[in-house]
């Protein structure tokens, strides 16, 4: 009799699995797009690592600076070539910001013509077009925050004449306060489109 008392749980078939061989149509587009979408938060990470390593120099340059007797000078040797390199950071992350706008449009494309076909199904098992389209605008909507922040920081950290704004700037980046956890909807995202088993 305790046998009875559950039934298994049943999950549809995935739409993308019933055809056999390669993904075509919207589930191969939502597939590549969600790819793209992870490759640039994994290159951003990259870069902000990158950045993250030019504003301790930085921050180490200018407070040792502020810290001597020969803080008349207005700017220590070095940091030039330092906020250049500071500046090719935050160009790369702007490179990745437009990837992420182009992501998200392809999924708004796709939701318009879903829409237009009248088709609200799951793409794969359980996100409907909506959800990669919520996605991707809140990762875009964090990202382009932090960007502006750390554009900011570029252009203020070189004048800085205190040590204790050297020490925001340099803890804002490394923190990204704008970018919050999205592990867990990014890997169901992964699992969704079969990017990750």
């Amino acid at each position: 009799m305790a046998e009875n008392l559950y039934s298994p749980v049943e999950v549809p078939e995935s739409p993308a699995k019933k055809a056999k061989g390669n993904l075509t149509g919207i589930p191969r587009i939502v597939h590549d797009s969600s790819a793209d979408l992870y490759n640039c938060i994994q290159e951003w990470n990259g870069n902000h690592i990158t950045g993250v390593s030019v504003i301790n120099e930085i921050c180490n340059l200018k407070i040792t600076h502020l810290n001597s007797s020969n803080a008349s000078v207005a700017f220590p040797a070095g940091l030039e070539e330092l906020c250049n390199s500071l500046e090719d950071v935050c160009s790369k992350l702007n490179t990745v910001l437009n990837k992420i706008k182009e992501v998200k449009n392809h999924y708004e494309g796709l939701m318009k013509l879903n829409e237009m076909k009248n088709i609200n199904t799951p793409v794969f098992t359980t996100w409907r077009v909506q959800e990669f389209v919520e996605l991707s605008s809140k990762i875009l909507s964090m990202y382009d925050k932090e960007l502006q922040m750390k554009l900011y920081i570029k252009e203020n950290i070189a004048h800085t004449k205190y040590e204790e704004n050297l020490l925001l700037y340099q803890t804002i980046w490394v923190q990204q306060p704008y970018i919050e956890n999205l592990d867990l909807q990014v890997e169901a995202m992964l699992k969704e489109t079969t990017l990750r088993q």
